[in-house]
């Protein structure tokens, strides 16, 4: 029986892989596609020459916390960054594709341009906003 271990363990450690795996592979697919009711997202943002950058963020997620004041302060002299905590805009996560946290869309013209994962610098997201 304590043979089993190994290979429970290792089919567990599978299935985490695959599963971030799939995360991935559907985050780069959402390139290109039209988002469904951006007005209803952007609200009353500046028009930004039609690019928005979407931080998805949760409160319990390790990296968010250190990067949310980062993106506050990046907010507060960019108008076209629009925070949204999943655990309560869970509607704006599933129509923009978002699987995990913390996550940024790029959104131009109202589709989407690029999907980034986990953390991120501020260089970065300032580059990807032009």
């Amino acid at each position: 029986m304590s043979e089993l271990i190994p290979w429970g363990l290792g089919g567990i450690a599978l299935l985490f892989v695959l599963f971030q795996l799939r995360i991935v592979i559907t985050s780069k697919r959402m390139a290109g596609t039209r988002v469904e009711g951006l007005d209803q997202l952007v609200g009353s943002s500046e028009s930004c020459d039609g690019r928005y950058l979407f931080y998805f963020h949760s409160p319990r997620c390790g990296p968010c916390r250190t990067m949310t004041p980062e993106i506050e302060a990046l907010a507060e002299k960019r108008s076209c960054i629009i925070k949204l905590d999943v655990s309560r805009d869970i509607n704006a996560a599933m129509a923009l594709g978002v699987r995990a946290t913390p996550t940024v869309v790029l959104v131009k013209d109202g589709a989407v341009e690029k999907v980034l994962l986990g953390g991120q610098s501020i260089e970065k997201l300032e580059a990807l906003l032009g």
